[in-house]
């Protein structure tokens, strides 16, 4: 048996009715691939549940996709929050890569690809005033993907070049997964996005405040740790949607509703 079964009769012997689902964050408006499993988990004593939760998801995703705009999630060339980080990573001292055998793993991967070493960094990458500031082992893996994108004519978006060139991922219409320690270069910016960005990219949004409590790698390392906020939503409109209201009337009825998802949303952040 696989474990997927494994837990869902654990489940299912505990009185619920189970729904498993794989959800992509990007299928719900966020610009970001993120597959992960959701487990929607319905008590069957419960007598107000009426049908299955799953049947509603792509009326949510319709509903979901008119949230949030795509221009909401990256931060404008002017914000003070660029400059500030800009500021940050102009002033710190230079952070030296230990090598760990990645400048000859370079160099290989760039002979199998036929690329000439040292790599040729494109002019529009070179002319970023943040290029620069990354590590000489982040410079060379946005070379590596400024190659599949300029040479190799292939659709790259955004590139974690965190990792080295053999582990590097990209985007085509949107970001690779976000995870923790990422470091997502925008081939449409110039420049490496900052953890308030990628939350975004997650589907959350938080104030000034709480934002400067943080430094951006924090807030990345949160957003690489985070579930996808858009999906939830979804999740939670869809056991919503589920259950059949003892209402007197359908007028009643749309109120009860319309109060449920007022007490559900009336403390959440505003969107960006």
């Amino acid at each position: 048996e696989s474990n997927l079964k494994l837990c869902i009769d654990e489940i299912e012997k505990r009185g619920y009715a189970v729904e498993c689902i794989l959800l992509d964050a990007e299928w719900f408006g966020l610009p970001q691939s993120r597959r992960r499993v959701y487990f929607v988990c319905l008590d069957l004593r419960n007598q107000d549940i009426a049908v299955s939760a799953a049947s509603f998801f792509e009326d949510v995703k319709t509903l979901i996709r008119q949230m949030y705009l795509e221009e909401n999630f990256l931060l404008p060339d002017d914000d003070p929050a660029l400059a500030a980080h800009f500021e940050f990573l102009s002033d710190r001292d230079d952070v030296a890569d230990s090598d760990g055998g990645w400048t000859s793993l370079h160099m290989s991967v760039a002979e199998k690809r036929g690329i000439p070493w040292p790599l040729q960094i494109p002019k529009a990458v070179q002319a970023s005033k943040w290029f620069p500031l990354l590590t000489k082992r982040a410079r060379e893996v946005v070379g590596f993907a400024a190659d599949d994108k300029y040479r190799m004519k292939k659709k790259v978006s955004v590139a974690d070049v965190y990792h080295s060139a053999n582990r590097y991922s990209t985007g085509t219409r949107s970001l690779p997964v976000i995870l923790p320690r990422s470091i997502a270069w925008s081939f449409a910016k110039q420049r490496p996005l900052l953890g308030r960005e990628l939350l975004r990219c997650q589907g959350h949004s938080y104030d000034h405040d709480f934002l400067s409590s943080f430094t951006e790698s924090q807030l990345g390392n949160l957003a690489g740790n985070a579930f996808a906020g858009n999906v939830i939503v979804a999740v939670v409109l869809a056991v919503m949607r589920s259950l059949r209201y003892s209402s007197e009337s359908e007028m009643s009825e749309a109120e009860d509703i319309r109060q449920t998802v007022q007490s559900l949303t009336e403390d959440l952040p505003s969107r960006p």
